[in-house]
């Protein structure tokens, strides 16, 4: 088996619960630490379940050869302006394999192809250089966000990077 995207489903909670209990997994993304106890299954059946329902949020694990070793979703889908949010995270263990960037490719993809999309957007935190050069390889380029399109979370943890892509610009 390869690398693949698969929907988030209640039976990856357990590995999602492990993977996002990293403290470095904290540092780098608005997942709280310590992650709180069931936080997956409840992230999956309070947001991930019901935003693919009425499409508005699509949640994939990142899987190699079966294993789960990150999540990508996209968030705030809004079919009337054609866009959506992307982010994505890649567990301590599985760092430096070229997971996210894959995943951010195959995510690209199903919005512009499946959904329809015609922009993504992302921002990522200062202080985390290396989630910037895995949208940049995916073809993703900086770009000014909004204040509204940083979520609180991300803004409490310092200063942050917006990117986006154009479906146009593939």
């Amino acid at each position: 088996m390869a690398f693949a995207l698969a929907p988030t489903n209640r039976a990856h909670a357990p590995a999602i619960q492990r993977l996002a209990d990293y403290p470095e997994i904290a540092t780098m993304t608005p997942i709280p630490h310590p992650y709180p106890e069931n936080g997956a299954l409840r992230f999956i059946e309070r947001h991930v379940l019901p935003g693919r329902a009425n499409g508005t949020q699509y949640g994939f694990v990142m899987t190699k050869d079966g294993e789960v070793v990150g999540h990508i979703g996209l968030k705030e889908v809004d079919r009337e302006q054609g866009e959506a949010e992307v982010g994505y995270w890649v567990g301590k263990p599985f760092w430096g394999h070229g997971y996210a960037s894959e995943a951010v490719r195959q995510i690209a993809t199903f919005a512009f192809e499946d959904l329809g999309l015609r922009r993504l957007y992302a921002h990522v935190l200062a202080h985390n250089p290396a989630s910037g050069r895995v949208l940049e390889k995916a073809g993703f380029s900086p770009v000014e966000l909004p204040p509204e399109a940083i979520p609180d979370a991300c803004a409490t943890k310092g200063e942050t990077l917006g990117y986006e892509l154009l479906a146009a610009q593939r």
